[in-house]
């Protein structure tokens, strides 16, 4: 209900409304993405679809990718990035996971989330690797541990995000 006597809205009013957008445009792509499914979508262009309703869920403070594990456990391919540059997503494809193989390739290789938000400090993340070319949080989680092979649904923020971070353990 509006405030009365016509006084502006309060900042708590205007959180509220913003977050109910964004549960609407969040349902909204669900439903989307639940059509594009039944009607027998490609699995590229399903998982496409995923990437860009988390970034656009972000507000455009977040880049998200998905990796697949490849057949035999070892490696993560390339399931979808369309906003990552073409030569990062080259030089990820195929890497291997194992518990200091980045955020992703360490989520698929425990099973569990991993949170890191200083890349460059952090002991997942090898001196050699390719970082992401988007900030310093990067974010990564099995998606589901029935799917075989198992996809990892990847989110870097586009500035540092330290205070809402979690340590990598």
């Amino acid at each position: 209900m509006p405030p009365r006597n016509n006084a502006p809205y309060t900042e708590r009013h205007i959180t509220i409304l913003n977050d109910q957008i964004q549960t609407t445009r969040l349902l909204e792509s669900e439903r989307e993405l639940l059509a594009r499914v039944a009607r027998g979508g490609g699995l590229e262009e399903v998982l496409n679809d995923i990437v860009l309703a988390v970034e656009k869920a972000s507000g455009g403070e977040m880049l998200a990718s998905i990796l697949i594990v490849s057949e035999d456990g070892s490696r993560l391919t390339q399931g979808a990035a369309p906003s990552l540059a073409a030569d990062y997503n080259a030089a990820i494809n195929g890497i291997a996971i194992g518990p200091k193989a980045g955020s992703c390739g360490t989520a698929a290789f425990r099973g569990e989330p991993v949170f890191v938000s200083d890349i460059a400090n952090d002991p997942l993340w090898l001196r050699r690797m390719v970082w992401p070319p988007a900030g310093r949080c990067r974010s990564a989680a099995p998606m589901a541990a029935s799917l075989a092979p198992l996809p990892t649904i990847t989110t870097s923020r586009k500035a540092p995000a330290s205070a809402i971070s979690k340590p990598s353990r």
